[in-house]
C-alpha cells in the first residue's frame, strides 16, 4: 500500500490514542494526509510536531516559525542559549536546526528505523511520538519564554 494511503490510517490512530492520553494537545477530528501533524503550543509561534522523516526515521520537533523569518531566529537563538536547560529537561541532547535556507527552524529528537509502511509497528511509533511529546513539553516548560 502506498504511503499517501497509509499516513492518514496511521494519523487516525495515533488521534485516537491522543485523544484518551492528551486530548489537550489537539482538537483535530480528521487525520492528516501528510506525513507529519502538528499540535498546540505553550510558546508562542511554536508546533510541537512529530512525523516521519527523511531516510526512514522517526521526527518529534519543536517547529518554530512566526511567518517572519528573523523572529524565528531570534526565538531559535534564545532557546539554544538555554539548550543546557532544555535538553535536560527533555531527557537527551536533541538536533539544533536552524534550517538557514529556509525560514524556520527546529529542535528535533530522531528515531531511526521508522516508516509508515512498517504497519506491525505503528504502535510503537504511536507510543514515541506520545513519550516524546510529553518530552518536549516539559522541555519548553523548563525555559524563560523568548521575546518575540
Amino acid at each position: 500500500m502506498s504511503k499517501s494511503l497509509l499516513y492518514p490510517r496511521f494519523w487516525e490512530k495515533f488521534l485516537a490514542r491522543l485523544r484518551e492520553t492528551h486530548p489537550e494537545w489537539s482538537g483535530a477530528k480528521t487525520p492528516s494526509s501528510q506525513n507529519w501533524m502538528s499540535f498546540r503550543s505553550t510558546l508562542p509561534h511554536t508546533h510541537p510536531t512529530c512525523g516521519f522523516a527523511a531516510g526512514s526515521r522517526l521526527r518529534s520537533e519543536l517547529f518554530i516559525d512566526s511567518l517572519d523569518a528573523d523572529r524565528n531566529r531570534r526565538i531559535f537563538d534564545s532557546l539554544l542559549r538555554q539548550s543546557g536547560d532544555f535538553e535536560a529537561a527533555y531527557g537527551r541532547s536533541l538536533s539544533w536546526e536552524p534550517l538557514e535556507h529556509a525560514r524556520m527552524s527546529r529542535i528535533a529528537d530522531y528515531r531511526v528505523e521508522g516508516d509508515v509502511t512498517f504497519t506491525d509497528r505503528h504502535d510503537e511509533y504511536i507510543q514515541w511520538f506520545l513519550e516524546t511529546g510529553v518530552s518536549l513539553r516539559r522541555a519548553v516548560a523548563s525555559v524563560v519564554p523568548p521575546i518575540t
